[in-house]
């Protein structure tokens, strides 16, 4: 295949090698190394407006694992060096940096579950089998479970930032994170969960031309769960407030949700799972009209379906998945009221049997359809569409 799996193209391939020993016996220390080398020459080739010049580079990993104690003593650890150009076609090279994770988690009094965990990935730290994670980032995590009874307590805390070398021409953005649930589940009687989680964003060290950032945001969940043999159902809901003590952006914002779901399997490999759900945000917005401080409130209706059914057992199956949303506001300078449809539909063919059993191979046909439909501004309105006949 010339232009099918690509093996044999060298400037659109990945390849790499790994070794692993134990070093001490019963999992007490095992060590691996990794090499990985690539290069992605024109990741959008597909579209001839792109002028993304294409990724090359090369990491290399030690990484360590250990388990002591009967193992109710685990831990990680793995440093990284990686040689990454973003942009072949311009005149910087591979640019060199370094990434470092600790683990450490372990089990006291056989019911509490202890962990700490610690990052440190550099600003041009990247590797080209994932070259778009999070990157420019140091901290650190620490989390508390345990169960008592039927109930079970979860609490944890983070705190990271950026700018990680300290570039004075950027602001540095902290981040704080505190999180607790409590969850209930008693065998035959429907499961519930509430949960609370605050997030504080924070800059410093800000350069000219750089506003402040002080942003607080709480948030309230709770769901309610039963589950039977041969159906489900579930409600979600949430409540959250974002509070910025810094100035207009991003704006105080007030939310809630609710989703109900169900699940449906009157038989083996036939379900079908569709769920309802709506958003309201309130946010603070300057009305350009009369230049007045406003609430702009934006309501979100959601529906999903998930379908997957049996037309000939085991040999040719359908499935689906579609969603419909409506966003509608109540903005008078900016209003917005669009309606849209995606769905996804596949028919199945196992090649199993007419094979001989000698391979697992799946043909199948799959449909894409996606309508935007804007009510306010019909030039908005967008329509997609896609047929693919795919082989597994």
């Amino acid at each position: 295949f010339d232009y099918g799996l690509g093996v044999n193209d060298p400037n659109k391939r990945i390849q790499g090698a790994s070794i692993a020993r134990d070093v001490l016996p019963d999992k007490a220390l095992r060590m691996k190394v990794t090499y990985l080398d690539g290069e992605n020459a024109s990741p959008q080739s597909f579209n001839t407006g792109s002028a993304e010049g294409g990724q090359r580079g090369d990491l290399v990993s030690v990484s360590a694992t250990s388990s002591l104690f009967g193992q109710k003593l685990r831990g990680e650890g793995e440093a990284a060096l990686s040689r990454f150009d973003g942009n072949i076609a311009d005149e910087f090279g591979r640019r060199s940096d370094s990434g470092l994770r600790f683990k450490l988690d372990g089990t006291l009094w056989e019911r509490v579950n202890l962990g700490a965990e610690y990052q440190r990935l550099g600003l041009y730290f990247q590797s080209i089998a994932n070259p778009y994670f999070v990157r420019d980032r140091e901290g650190f995590t620490l989390s508390a479970n345990a169960p008592w009874g039927p109930n079970q307590f979860t609490l944890g805390f983070s705190q990271a930032h950026d700018n990680v070398r300290g570039d004075p021409l950027l602001p540095r953005i902290e981040q704080r994170t505190y999180m607790g649930a409590w969850g209930l589940a008693v065998p035959d009687y429907a499961s519930l969960t509430l949960g609370y989680n605050r997030s504080e964003q924070e800059s410093t060290r800000e350069p000219a031309g750089f506003n402040r950032l002080d942003t607080v945001t709480d948030a309230f969940t709770g769901a309610l769960a039963y589950y039977q043999p041969t159906w489900n159902a579930n409600l979600n809901g949430g409540y959250s407030i974002q509070d910025n003590h810094s100035g207009s952006s991003p704006p105080d914002t007030t939310s809630w949700n609710a989703t109900l779901g169900l699940g449906y399997r009157p038989i083996a490999n036939l379900n079908l799972a569709p769920s309802v759900g709506f958003t309201r945000s309130r946010t603070q917005a300057t009305d350009v009209l009369v230049n007045t401080v406003k609430d702009v409130t934006t309501d979100t209706y959601l529906a999903t379906l998930t379908a997957n059914i049996p037309i000939i057992p085991e040999i040719l199956i359908f499935d689906s998945q579609s969603s419909f949303n409506r966003t509608v506001n109540d903005d008078r300078s900016t209003p917005i009221e669009t309606n849209g449809f995606t769905g996804i539909f596949r028919l199945s063919l196992s090649l199993e049997r007419f094979l001989l059993n000698y391979g697992k191979q799946t043909v199948s046909v799959r449909g894409n359809y996606n309508r935007t439909e804007d009510l306010i501004n019909p030039m908005g309105t967008r329509e997609q569409w896609g047929v693919f006949v795919i082989v597994d």
